[in-house]
């Protein structure tokens, strides 16, 4: 669904001439692009030592996850995990170009930058309802630390590379908490550990 919506905004951009600028899509300079680099390394860091500690692990710890119904959606099974990266690259793109994009273009002439950032926060917020007030509410302190990228270097560029890394590193932290261990019938659990 989000595919359709930006390549009809593509579309409508190419089809206008409209500048990408205006989108915030190009590369940022500077000490901008510097200190893109540098949260994208963090991120990356951060992920793999989590990920590395997991998977070391020796003993498996039964731990809750959250909600049923959020967990479900989680891999658990390799080929679930390679859907997962292909979905979460997806979200990179579409929500970044959709909300922190097309929507803060579209109402800061309304609201202002801050204000029309403010509102496209709320509607991505809103949009992930399906993980229940707590994931709203993490999910819109995720993406106000998103939209000041954005809003900071000036491109959305490093907005979507942070975006998918989140996702796939959520993906594949989830993917060796819940992935069964061989000869047991216990799960890994130790995402809340590394959280």
């Amino acid at each position: 669904m989000l595919w359709i919506l930006v390549a009809a905004g593509v579309a409508l951009w190419l089809f206008e001439a409209r500048a990408w600028e205006s989108l915030r899509l190009m590369a940022p300079h500077g000490w901008r692009l510097w200190g893109a680099i540098g949260l994208v390394l963090m991120l990356v860091i951060t992920y793999a030592r989590t990920v590395v500690r997991i998977a070391r692990s020796k003993r498996p710890k039964r731990i809750k996850m959250g909600k049923p119904h959020v967990e479900k959606l989680a891999p658990h099974t390799r080929s679930e995990l390679g859907w997962w990266v292909a979905v979460s690259l997806s979200a990179g793109v579409c929500e970044e170009f959709i909300f922190r994009g097309y929507l803060i273009w579209v109402f800061q002439p309304v609201f202002g930058l801050w204000g029309a950032a403010a509102f496209s926060l709320v509607v991505f917020a809103a949009a992930h309802a399906y993980q229940g007030v707590k994931g709203v509410l993490a999910t819109g302190v995720v993406g106000g630390l998103f939209t000041l990228v954005v809003l900071i270097s000036g491109s959305l560029l490093p907005a979507i590379a942070l975006h998918a890394l989140t996702d796939i590193g959520t993906g594949l932290v989830a993917w060796l908490a819940l992935r069964k261990v061989q000869g047991a019938g216990d799960m890994i659990t130790g995402l809340s550990e590394s959280a």
